[in-house]
């Protein structure tokens, strides 16, 4: 299996986010917000 450090840098930010995952964004100019999307148990992601 192979990963991205893209895809590394994800899974370590959901962990740290306590489940909630939010999609990495290149920041031209500030238009908005991201939502995160809770992929895994806050509860889950401390243990």
């Amino acid at each position: 299996m192979a990963v991205t450090p893209l895809q590394m840098i994800q899974a370590y930010n959901t962990i740290a986010n306590r489940g909630l995952r939010i999609d990495p964004v290149l920041v031209a100019d500030q238009v908005g917000e991201s939502e995160p999307t809770r992929v895994l148990d806050a509860e889950a992601a401390e243990a």
